[in-house]
C-alpha cells in the first residue's frame, strides 16, 4: 500500500501536466470543428444580386426568325385552340379588329363574303443555347382564316402573333380579289409597310427589295433597328406575304450594316 501511494502521486501530476499542455490544442481543434461544420450567411446587398432580364419583343422576333437558321437551331411545339373554344374565337376577333382598326386590312374584307372557317393555333419556342434550365417558351398565335364556297373567288388570311404582346410579326394573304383592295404598285406597298410597322411599333428602314420573289412581284425589305432582323415584303397578283427573316436568310450581307449585326 505504501508503495502504491509512493508512484500515484507522481502519476497523477504527471497526468494533469500533460493534459494541460494538449488542452490548448484540443480546445482550437473543437473550435475549427464547431465553425467549419456550419453553414456560414451573410448579408448580400440587392444591387449585388444578378437579374434576369425578361425577354423582349425583339427577343421573341428573333426566336421566331431563327426557325429557318440551321446554324442556330430552335426547338418548337404546336397544339391547336377550336375557334369554337371561347378563348380561340376572342383571340380571332381580337386579331381581327387590330389588323382592320391599323388600317392594314380593309373591314370589308372580313364582312362581305364572311370567311367560312377560322382557326387559331399555338407556337412554343425554345433556344437550346439559353443557359437558363428553367427556360419558359415563347409563345405565339397563329390565326388562320379561309374562305372557299365560290369556286370563282378564293381568299385566306394567315397571321402570327406574339402572345407577349398581342402584336403581328407575319402576314400571309391569298385572295383572287386583291387587287380591289390593294394596288399592284410599289408605293400602295409601301404604305401598307408603314403601316403594319406603325401597329408592330418598331423602328425599321427600308434597304432594299430582296426577300422571296414571285414572277412577277413586287418587293421590298426592312433592316428592324438594332438588330440583325428583317422582314421581306412581297406582293405578287393574288398574294401579299410580310416574311420575318435573319440577316443572311434572303437578305444581302451589304444591306447589313454593324449596328445590325
Amino acid at each position: 500500500m505504501k508503495l502504491v501511494r509512493k508512484w500515484l502521486f507522481p502519476a497523477l501530476t504527471c497526468l494533469i501536466v500533460l493534459g494541460a499542455a494538449a488542452l490548448p490544442a484540443r480546445v482550437s481543434q473543437m473550435r475549427d470543428a464547431r465553425q467549419f461544420g456550419q453553414v456560414h450567411t451573410e448579408a448580400l446587398e440587392a444591387d449585388g444580386l444578378p437579374v434576369a432580364q425578361p425577354p423582349t419583343l425583339l427577343d421573341r422576333m428573333e426566336l421566331y426568325a431563327g426557325q429557318n437558321d440551321a446554324s442556330h437551331p430552335v426547338l418548337s411545339f404546336r397544339d391547336a385552340v377550336y375557334f369554337e373554344d371561347s378563348e380561340g374565337r376572342e383571340l380571332a376577333d381580337t386579331a381581327q379588329a387590330l389588323l382592320t382598326g391599323a388600317g392594314v386590312l380593309p373591314r370589308w374584307l372580313f364582312r362581305e363574303e364572311p370567311f367560312d372557317q377560322v382557326t387559331v393555333g399555338r407556337e412554343l419556342l425554345w433556344d437550346p443555347a439559353e443557359e437558363s434550365a428553367a427556360q419558359e417558351p415563347a409563345q405565339f398565335w397563329t390565326v388562320h382564316w379561309s374562305y372557299y364556297s365560290n369556286k370563282y373567288h378564293t381568299k385566306s388570311i394567315e397571321l402570327v402573333l406574339d402572345a407577349e404582346t398581342g402584336l403581328p410579326i407575319k402576314l400571309f394573304i391569298d385572295d383572287t380579289n386583291m387587287s380591289q383592295w390593294l394596288a399592284y404598285d410599289q408605293e400602295a406597298l409601301r404604305e401598307l409597310a408603314e403601316r403594319f410597322f406603325d401597329l408592330l411599333g418598331v423602328g425599321v428602314r427600308e434597304v432594299g427589295a430582296h426577300g422571296p420573289m414571285y414572277d412577277p412581284s413586287l418587293n421590298l425589305s426592312y433592316a428592324v433597328d438594332g438588330t440583325s432582323l428583317h422582314f421581306h415584303i412581297s406582293r405578287a397578283p393574288t398574294a401579299l406575304d410580310v416574311q420575318l427573316e435573319r440577316a443572311g436568310h434572303w437578305t444581302d450581307a451589304s444591306d447589313v450594316t454593324d449596328a445590325d449585326r
